[in-house]
């Protein structure tokens, strides 16, 4: 009886030790040039940041469960690389962006944003100009979904259909509509990128007409991998006591987001 209840408590010391010795499970947390998501410097000798990197290390202070990571994509890749497992997961995202046919849930909506139209400041132009945009020349990102598009972000549906030239980032549309080659009318940018540029290079403020009428409102949701060990209900979860302690409204706020 006594060996019986010696080997008990030495698998319950075991047991004890495994909970408390077991790694985490890596969640691989997809992130590509989305400002102020996720800012990519051009050195390469500086660290990605942005709001993503900021939640990953709040999800990873807050839990010991799961191990947040964050892994570089594309805007186009980012489907190739969630087929073949390279991420598990990706934050400020939306089930519409093209991941209705994925294997993929969706937490509840925990920040919302929405796409403007900017144009350049001239004498007579208002926001009527912004009415239709068939007839103008358009630039906007590679691999993302638009509003006036139908959320179609295949390049060759866009050039088909609109005079619109494809970039890899908010900054060089931007760009483009001052370069005076004539190569945009209107760019389509976030309307946090919008506010961060601006805090940034104040002496654009007078140069740029924004649309009252947005391309898209939406709600960010983070997906996940459906086959994951890390759950919808344990992210809505962590979410929840994030916002609670204030944290979420703290990373907001470093960017500039007003979130009610």
């Amino acid at each position: 009886m006594t060996r019986f209840i010696g080997l008990v408590f030495s698998l319950v010391l075991s047991l004890i030790s495994w909970c408390v010795c077991a790694e985490p499970v890596t969640v691989k947390v997809g992130g590509y040039s989305f400002p102020p998501f996720v800012n990519i410097p051009d050195d390469p000798n500086q660290n990605v940041n942005g709001l993503t990197i900021d939640l990953i290390e709040a999800l990873n202070q807050l839990q010991n469960t799961y191990q947040f990571v964050f892994v570089s994509t594309t805007p186009k890749g980012r489907y190739r690389h969630f087929n073949n497992g390279r991420i598990d997961a990706l934050f400020f995202e939306s089930k519409k962006w093209g991941w209705s046919d994925y294997p993929v849930e969706e937490s509840d909506s925990y920040l919302n944003g929405g796409e403007v139209y900017i144009a350049r400041k001239v004498a007579g132009r208002d926001q009527s100009y912004f009415d239709s945009i068939k007839d103008k020349r358009l630039m906007a990102i590679l691999g993302y979904h638009y509003g006036f598009a139908n959320f179609n972000s295949d390049e060759i549906f866009l050039r088909e259909n609109f005079n619109i030239y494809l970039t890899s980032s908010h900054r060089n549309s931007i760009r483009a509509l001052f370069s005076g080659t004539g190569i945009a009318d209107i760019a389509v940018v976030t309307k946090s990128y919008l506010h961060q540029f601006l805090a940034e290079n104040p002496e654009y403020k007078d140069k740029i007409l924004i649309s009252d009428r947005l391309d898209q409102v939406y709600n960010h949701t983070i997906l996940i991998r459906k086959e994951h060990a890390l759950k919808v209900s344990d992210v809505n979860q962590y979410l929840k006591t994030l916002s609670e302690q204030g944290k979420l409204q703290a990373i907001w706020s470093k960017y500039g987001i007003h979130q009610p």
